[in-house]
């Protein structure tokens, strides 16, 4: 009898050091997965602030170019896209999205965002905006003699709306672009039919 006692003390103790390991590798995943979500969320929230920081510079930048001496510095304006590879809107890290949280209503892709759809210039009673740019532009170019289809040509050069938008489809529908261009075509005005 006592020697199988002596042989169960070891087995017990076999078992509970097996017991206290499987809880040992359970809360030490339970803890790397908590420190891994919490690096996850440090990580997206360094990619927003960074984002943040990223378009007040380029506002800042885009509002050091608002002028309104001229014509000329009016469209210079209109025509300035922000500076790099676009704008990181979402905070995702990348230009490639869709973004509706700049413009009211209308959205832009992030990797071809103007200067009039971060902010506007104030040149007196006229605001520049994404919109009214266009006529500005239209009317630089008519002033400095272009033809329609030269005026539209340079349009199509500057007002490009980005890779996220499908000239196919004109989608998304909601996008900037739709709304300067109804017909999905940067242009001027239509030009005049030869005969």
């Amino acid at each position: 009898m006592m020697n199988q006692k002596g042989l169960e003390l070891p087995i017990q103790i076999f078992i509970i050091l097996f017991i206290l390991l499987s809880v040992a590798i359970l809360v030490l995943q339970l803890v790397t997965t908590q420190i891994e979500q919490q690096s996850s969320k440090l990580e997206e929230e360094a990619a927003r602030a960074e984002a943040v920081n990223l378009k007040k510079t380029q506002e800042s930048q885009c509002q050091q170019a608002c002028k309104c001496d001229s014509t000329q510095s009016k469209a210079q304006f209109c025509i300035k896209l922000v500076e790099g590879d676009g704008l990181d809107l979402d905070g995702d890290g990348f230009t490639n999205s869709y973004d509706t949280s700049l413009l009211l209503g209308d959205g832009v892709c992030e990797d071809s965002v103007l200067c009039t759809q971060l902010t506007g210039c104030e040149c007196g009673p006229q605001k520049l905006n994404f919109v009214n740019c266009k006529e500005i532009l239209c009317q630089f170019w008519d002033d400095q003699g272009l033809t329609v289809i030269q005026q539209n040509a340079r349009l199509a050069e500057f007002y490009k709306p980005g890779a996220c938008y499908d000239p196919i489809d004109n989608t998304p529908a909601s996008h900037w672009f739709n709304t300067v261009f109804p017909g999905g075509t940067a242009q001027c005005a239509t030009p005049p039919v030869e005969q």
